[in-house]
């Protein structure tokens, strides 16, 4: 206090207010709620993983979290808005030719400890054969995609809010997830890839992991591809993303919505979530995976197929138990 006499000062009696933090997977989680009761990081599987292991991006999104993240609760948008300019077939190894395919999956969900699931299913070409995309919400605003098949489907995307009308996304992804050649598809399909640059980092609040293209250039739609190779004109399933999240406004207006049997997902977590504010306002009550982190090992989404009446929740379940997170092998892979 350079400017207050030593017998008026009170410097020792002001303290900047601190979280606790731990460092897992080459990043730094802060915790944020009641300090003297601070749960243990989540065993969410995708941030077990050694970092060389792992892709880990950051990219801010100009509108609120929940926008972001129920974008990760449509998977039949990947048919559409990604993959819908495709004109060649996907490889037979390639599960993701399905959603190209057959656009117009049904859905089935359930509840969890840790938020909400939901499964799309779609008959394949082959007699009795059920194709499942599985995906995850887990509290408070963590989605898990179904990516990749659910052998190796270690990933997860955070949505964190900075504020009501701009969030943080954190993209983590094990590399060697993918079962087929990533880049013969990105050959087929324009924009199929995240190749931007970032934007010089400011020291505003909002001066990290910007991208160049956004609403006020139109994401830098090149409208020549759009007529003859992509339903967007816009290079990068990320920025295609964003387009269309951001689009909607910062916030959206909800009642305008008209949600059909495919936002079935978005639906249900919204109550989720809206349950969940509601019974903390009332009494404190949290969920269960925010007393409980164990709640999360083993939480995984992916692609699957079974055959014939298959329990889908069971199946997912079998799926997973039979390849476990090795953590041994990545250690040694890295």
């Amino acid at each position: 206090m350079a400017n207050v006499p030593p017998h008026q000062d009170f410097k020792h009696k002001v303290h900047a207010k601190a979280y606790k933090t731990a460092e897992r997977n080459g990043l730094v989680w802060v915790y944020m709620g009641d300090q003297t009761n601070v749960p243990d990081l989540p065993p969410i599987e995708a941030t077990l993983i050694p970092e060389g292991e792992m892709t880990i991006e950051f990219i801010q999104r100009e509108c609120n979290w929940l926008q972001g993240l129920e974008g990760d609760l449509d998977t039949s948008h990947l048919g559409i808005l990604h993959y819908g300019g495709i004109k060649q077939a996907f490889g037979e190894g390639e599960s993701n030719r399905h959603a190209l395919d057959n656009r117009q999956p049904e859905y089935v969900t359930a509840e969890t400890e840790t938020g909400y699931m939901y499964a799309a299913h779609r008959p394949t070409e082959k007699e009795g054969e059920t194709y499942w995309w599985l995906a995850h919400y887990l509290f408070p605003f963590w989605a898990l995609p179904p990516i990749t098949p659910i052998e190796k489907n270690f990933l997860l995307r955070g949505y964190i809010p900075m504020d009501d009308t701009h969030s943080m996304v954190l993209i983590m992804i094990y590399k060697n997830a993918y079962p087929w050649d990533r880049s013969k598809v990105n050959q087929r399909a324009q924009g199929a890839h995240n190749n931007y640059e970032f934007l010089p980092n400011t020291t505003d609040w909002y001066g990290r992991w910007r991208v160049p293209p956004n609403a006020r250039n139109d994401y830098l739609i090149d409208r020549d591809i759009q007529r003859t190779e992509s339903f967007t004109g816009i290079d990068g399933v990320t920025m295609q993303d964003q387009a269309v999240t951001e689009s909607m406004e910062p916030i959206v207006d909800r009642t305008f919505e008209h949600l059909a049997p495919s936002d079935i997902a978005i639906n249900r977590t919204r109550r989720r979530i809206v349950a969940a504010a509601r019974a903390f306002a009332k009494d404190g009550t949290a969920p269960p995976s925010a007393r409980d982190a164990s709640l999360f090992a083993g939480v995984r989404s992916g692609q699957f197929y079974t055959m014939g009446k298959a329990d889908w929740i069971q199946a997912a379940r079998d799926h997973i138990e039979a390849n476990p997170l090795n953590l041994e092998d990545a250690q040694a892979a890295e």
